[in-house]
């Protein structure tokens, strides 16, 4: 009776938090866009004023909006990972597009050099993906949004290389 009980509230618990990731996913794109556009209205039209201040306005509420979302996507996320079987290369391309589609970094060229064979492993795609995005994020914060990020896949044996190199600055 309490066990039962238990795994119907940690179903109940798990589908609510599907729920709210795929709301959150899908709400997080469109901010993304708004955020892009209103750099873009600020930094290529001009303004008076008062329009550039309602602009930044926008654009805080919509950094603000991401960053909750991003929250309530932490949160809704399982804490167990779920291992599937995934083309690495495709994983890695994917996380690629999300970066590129987005004007603020249109000068961030990125080089992938992936064996020509299909490299799959059993991963946590939601959990690789967000180590890939943060990862090319942080790059490109490093580069000041321009330059080159090299992505190198290998696989060794039963092992799997990632290598990625930016052409920014480096830390000391």
């Amino acid at each position: 009776n309490k066990n039962q009980k238990q795994l119907i509230s940690a179903e109940r618990k798990a589908s609510v938090g599907q729920i709210a990731a795929g709301i959150s996913h899908e709400l997080i794109n469109p901010i993304g866009i708004i955020c892009g556009l209103s750099e873009v209205l600020f930094k290529n039209y001009s303004l008076q004023e008062g329009g550039k201040e309602l602009i930044g306005q926008i654009n805080i509420e919509a950094e603000r909006c991401k960053k909750l979302l991003g929250a309530l996507l932490d949160y809704a996320r399982s804490p167990e990972p779920v291992f599937v079987e995934t083309d690495i290369k495709s994983l890695i391309r994917q996380n690629i597009k999300k970066i590129t589609n987005q004007e603020k970094y249109a000068n961030v060229k990125f080089i992938s050099k992936f064996q020509r064979s299909g490299v799959k492993a059993h991963i946590d795609n939601m959990q690789v993906s967000q180590v890939l995005l943060n990862i090319f994020l942080n790059a490109c914060d490093a580069m000041e949004n321009r330059g080159t990020i090299e992505i190198t896949l290998e696989k060794i044996e039963n092992r799997i290389l990632i290598r990625i190199k930016d052409s920014g600055r480096g830390i000391r």
